[in-house]
């Protein structure tokens, strides 16, 4: 697994969150090339099912908070999804743009970032959502270039089954919960960890490197955190604004 892009980029690796989320609409294709042409080396995006089985990229549930329509997205069928704005509500200049399918960010990307994937919770569709997802990647062949993450186990320990040479992380909560979480993280045993930033410390980090993992927090705004997550050694962090994370590692001394 170590010719996988993900350890072939320099860290801490900033991943661009729903792509370059500050200027752009989250998860759709204008976020994700805007985020290219701003420099980015990894991206993140959530997915989930459609009505018809069709994988879409999409932070909710629901299309409610970042489209013109409403409703839940596995009740939707794709035809239905593709007639929403997912772009006026963010920016005039984005009036028309849509939900992209997960298919159509692979052919945008095409290998020239690494992607971490998100998948969502489709419920009792889970497996169906995993497999299709797994199939694109392959089909697309671009499973050197891809990570996923999910905050429930099943999905990650079925991605592990679906794609051995992808890196696959464990999502964890803020708080006491995630410190549950971690505390069960050995029967998940994952390469990547993906903890809130209020669960990481100096120790913590060094802690998971004995255990060969990285570290991936999320999402982090502020540049004096930043600073002390590389001071930490943290291998890298999910941000909504590129820009902030380019001046503040640009200014650190290796």
């Amino acid at each position: 697994m170590n010719n996988h892009r993900l350890y072939e980029l320099s860290k801490p690796v900033v991943f661009a969150h729903r792509g370059a989320k500050n200027y752009a609409p989250e998860n759709t294709l204008a976020s994700f090339q805007k985020a290219l042409e701003m420099g980015a080396q990894a991206l993140e995006l959530d997915i989930t099912l459609t009505k018809d089985d069709e994988v879409v990229v999409i932070h909710d549930d629901t299309v409610d908070r970042t489209t013109d329509g409403k409703g839940a997205v596995n009740d939707l069928e794709l035809a239905e999804i593709k007639k929403l704005d997912a772009g006026s509500w963010f920016s005039n200049d984005y009036w028309g743009e849509r939900i992209p399918t997960l298919k159509e960010v692979l052919d945008l990307v095409q290998g020239k970032a690494l992607i971490n994937i998100e998948i969502k919770n489709a419920k009792e569709r889970n497996r169906v959502l995993v497999q299709k997802a797994a199939n694109l990647v392959r089909e697309k062949r671009q499973q050197e270039s891809i990570i996923f993450s999910s905050f429930y186990r099943e999905n990650v320990r079925m991605v592990r089954k679906e794609l051995p040479n992808c890196p696959v992380g464990f999502l964890t909560l803020p708080g006491f919960i995630g410190k549950i979480e971690i505390g069960l993280l050995g029967g998940v045993s994952p390469d990547l960890i993906h903890p809130h930033f209020s669960s990481l410390s100096a120790h913590f980090i060094e802690r998971q490197h004995a255990h060969l993992r990285r570290v991936h927090s999320y999402t982090i705004n502020d540049a004096d955190l930043m600073r002390t997550l590389v001071r930490w050694g943290v291998d890298g962090f999910f941000c909504d604004d590129l820009l902030i994370a380019q001046q503040v590692l640009s200014s650190i001394s290796y």
